[in-house]
């Protein structure tokens, strides 16, 4: 599934998986994990068989393939299944995109950036059982919640 121009991205990505999960490595996973979604999601599935076949999400979450005639898209848990990424809640892309959409916003260099944002972001060292990817996810919508209210 890897083409030859992700392979550093890729080599990159299992680089940040075997790091601490600082908010700032779980970042950069999700950049990689959403840039091979919006690349690979709804195409072929790029090796030949028997018959051509798809990826979709559910393909994708539980390695399986589904035929052409069944399914005109890749899905995104058959990416995370291949990434080995656990996604038991099935929330984990939809976590992924709103952190990735907020920090657009409110990240370091953004119109809207917030201090609280850039700290947790350099922040290195990871507390036992601490989730920083969790606590930058809350002070975002916490963040987004404040600035809508009139």
């Amino acid at each position: 599934m890897i083409q030859k121009d992700d392979r550093q991205k890729h080599t990159e990505f299992f680089k940040l998986k075997g790091k601490p999960e600082t908010a700032a490595n779980m970042v950069g996973i999700y950049t990689f994990v959403n840039q091979l979604c919006q690349k690979y999601v709804g195409q072929p599935v790029p090796f030949k068989s028997r018959r051509d076949y798809i990826i979709d999400e559910v393909s994708v979450f539980y390695g399986l393939f589904k035929p052409l005639s069944y399914s005109i898209m890749s899905h995104q848990k058959h990416i995370l299944a291949a990434l080995f990424i656990e996604d038991r809640d099935g929330e984990w892309m939809p976590r992924c995109r709103e952190t990735l959409d907020l920090l657009k916003l409110y990240g370091k260099g953004c119109e809207f950036e917030d201090a609280g944002v850039v700290k947790l972001m350099e922040e290195k060292v990871v507390e036992y059982n601490a989730k920083p990817i969790k606590r930058l996810l809350h002070l975002l919508r916490d963040l987004d919640k404040s600035r809508k209210r009139p």
